[in-house]
């Protein structure tokens, strides 16, 4: 192997031989692509694949052209290895009041998240298709409705969010090439819930206890005045 007065590499094997020209090499320099890989809720791990691939009804589950590798292929990557049936009718009894509609294609993730209250602790994972240098594309995140501003840039690709109020949230997140080229921002939306004590029907009920109260006090008054007057009488 030897250099050339032209900066051009010369290689050979034997009865081979390569040339490599570096000036003619064309540098991909488009801004790297975000996707987010998953989405955790109280940092738990489980499998969004199987928790909607068993919760269906079972004429839909039997369907013959239903992607079962999907989530069997979920259940392999987050517990390593596959559940029993027993198994996953825990997992769906354990998170049946986690509602969401779908799962987003290709990701494994879920389309509409709606969360209890108690589940207002959630974390996301994400990458960039940034296949040359990896290890230097940076992030920035927010969760709009609950950051104030982008989160400052960092290398790690993960987010967690704790104590989320009731409310309706989106996820972002971007990538920093090496270059220097922002990528455009990957979106997840999802709710969370008020607690039972402020919902709509708690405060329904707040306010027929109170006004049961004050109905009882003043029928209590109201009897306390009729009798001073008869004993006046």
């Amino acid at each position: 192997m030897f250099l050339d007065s032209k900066g051009i590499i010369w290689a050979g094997t034997g009865d081979k031989l390569v040339r490599f020209d570096y000036s003619s090499v064309i540098r991909n320099t488009d801004p790297p692509k975000t996707r987010i890989q998953s989405v955790k809720v109280n940092h738990d791990y489980f499998s969004w694949n199987t928790l909607f691939y068993a919760g269906m009804d079972d004429s839909v589950r039997n369907r013959e052209n239903y992607a079962v590798p999907a989530f069997l292929a979920d259940e392999l990557r987050v517990f390593g290895r596959l559940l029993t049936d027993e198994e996953r009718d825990t997992l769906v009894e354990k998170y049946s009041d986690i509602g969401f509609d779908g799962i987003r294609p290709f990701s494994g993730i879920p389309e509409n998240l709606v969360l209890p209250f108690k589940y207002n602790n959630i974390s996301f994972d994400f990458n960039s298709l940034e296949t040359a240098r990896p290890f230097m594309v940076k992030y920035q995140y927010m969760l709009e409705g609950y950051d104030e501003k982008w989160n400052p840039v960092t290398d790690k690709s993960t987010a967690s969010f704790g104590n989320i109020p009731p409310g309706s949230y989106t996820f972002k997140v971007k990538a920093l090439s090496p270059e220097g080229e922002w990528s455009g921002p990957a979106f997840y939306k999802f709710e969370i819930l008020p607690p039972f004590y402020r919902s709509w029907w708690a405060y329904l009920f707040y306010f027929l206890l109170l006004a049961a109260g004050i109905f009882a006090v003043d029928r209590f008054q109201r009897k306390r005045l009729i009798a001073r007057e008869r004993q006046r009488a």
